[in-house]
């Protein structure tokens, strides 16, 4: 697996060909508002992006990684088109790692955004990507299908080298595609909010995308070997630091501005997670991502 490079022409790139500094105003799609935190520094990442270039999302809508954070983008339709018709905007849907059939639920979520977003010609734009389809049914068809029948102009964009040629050679005739790097890089250099507690952290995950979800106890075996050699050793995922933000987040609600304080507020508790530990293994990509921006020793292990 390959993912891209942080350059900063990439970042160059989908900052001027998506409009984000050229388009009047930005909504976004799909706002992460789950227990994963890396979907969350996704998000986040993205408004640092906005703010490089003077802008900031004006309107939210939700999908499938939304819950009850804020209204589905359908049920927002004719704000959307007030704010963002006629060329005054475009509609940004969250990064992630959720292009294919592993999470369908997002995929079918996106175009219908997309596909609202072409009828009413408004651009739409879908933050970098990782794409997996299992081969089991039809549903890398039915999307070129999909996609060929879009306006063309819209920007599908791809973290991950081997999704970016597939994606060019399956989409590239139908619209733009770029290869970008993951979002979470734009959050720049990170200080870790405590001192460090343990020598090596296995941050690992526990859900559908792990190698070990039937060998969760390997990972035991791992820190038993590290603390008998004399080193502290703890393991835990992203969801073991996690409070209920939805409800702190209620008074924050009533202004569109305020979104980003459920995002801002998971980077905080990402960052409070990395710093457990001097060395942090890990098969989530935004734990490697993290801890490279916090100047700790990663060692990834690649799903």
């Amino acid at each position: 697996m390959m993912f891209v490079p942080l350059c900063s022409h990439h970042f160059t790139y989908l900052s001027s060909h998506v409009y984000v500094h050229t388009a009047q105003l930005i909504g976004y799609a799909d706002p992460a508002a789950n227990q994963n935190l890396g979907d969350q520094l996704l998000w986040a990442g993205s408004n640092k992006l906005f703010q490089r270039f003077g802008k900031r999302a004006a309107v939210h809508c939700g999908g499938s990684q939304s819950k009850n954070l804020v209204s589905s983008c359908l049920e927002k339709k004719d704000e959307l088109v007030k704010v963002l018709g006629d060329g005054k905007g475009m509609i940004y849907f969250n990064p992630g790692g959720n292009w294919g059939d592993l999470y369908r639920h997002v995929q079918t979520s996106r175009f219908d955004v997309w596909k609202f977003a072409n009828e009413n010609s408004i651009k739409f734009v879908s933050g970098p990507q990782s794409i997996f389809y299992s081969g089991k049914g039809k549903s890398a068809m039915r999307d070129i299908d999909f996609i060929n029948q879009m306006s063309g102009k819209d920007l599908l964009t791809f973290r991950q080298h081997d999704s970016f040629e597939y994606a060019q050679t399956n989409y590239g005739n139908a619209t733009i595609v770029k290869e970008s790097p993951d979002m979470a890089f734009m959050l720049g250099p990170q200080v870790e909010h405590d001192k460090t507690r343990v020598d090596v952290f296995l941050l690992v995950r526990q859900d559908g995308e792990s190698k070990m979800q039937e060998h969760f106890e390997n990972y035991d075996q791992v820190c038993k070997a590290v603390i008998s050699k004399g080193y502290t050793c703890a393991i835990g995922d992203w969801k073991d630091t996690q409070m209920d933000r939805v409800k702190d987040f209620d008074k924050h609600s009533d202004e569109e501005t305020d979104h980003a304080y459920y995002s801002d507020i998971g980077v905080q508790l990402a960052i409070s997670t990395i710093s457990i530990g001097e060395l942090i293994v890990t098969d989530r990509l935004h734990g490697a991502i993290l801890g490279f921006l916090m100047g700790k020793t990663v060692i990834y292990i690649d799903n």
